[in-house]
């Protein structure tokens, strides 16, 4: 299985980066990777809540069902997500100073369509897709540190 794994250190509170990075709601705004997330049930934060995301990598989004599989305050959130691709998402949260934090963002994923898919990850998905949890860790970066 594929894995994207990337960390930022955020000159931020752990509790203050765990609540924008963690809300369902707020992921938008910094997560490229996700276009829309709306709970479909329970609050986003209990084990069995469940969202609907449009999650793209490169230029095709997909519509996927996650749903929280764990969920520490302040710590830790994983969510696994089912539909047109598989993937479990974790976010972990580490507080390295009262105001700095490192979060850790991984996702392991099976690409879809079978042999063809795995190839085009390795050629090229699989950096796009490290690329996007790049580029919106800064952005989540940028975010909290103005």
């Amino acid at each position: 299985m594929p894995q994207v794994s990337k960390s930022i250190e955020i000159s931020a509170p752990r509790e203050r980066v765990f609540q924008e990075a963690a809300d369902p709601a707020k992921q938008p705004d910094w997560a490229l990777l996700l276009n829309r997330v709306e709970l479909t049930q329970g609050d986003g934060r209990t084990l069995g809540s469940k969202q609907a995301w449009q999650f793209k990598v490169g230029p095709r989004a997909q519509n996927l069902e996650a749903t929280v599989t764990r969920f520490v305050e302040n710590e830790y959130v994983s969510r696994e997500a089912t539909g047109a691709l598989a993937l479990e998402e974790s976010m972990n949260f580490v507080a390295l100073a009262p105001n700095l934090t490192r979060m850790h963002w991984t996702f392991e994923y099976t690409p879809p369509l079978g042999r063809m898919g795995r190839l085009l990850d390795l050629i090229l998905v699989n950096r796009v897709f490290q690329n996007d949890v790049e580029t919106s860790l800064e952005a989540l970066k940028a975010r909290l540190e103005t």
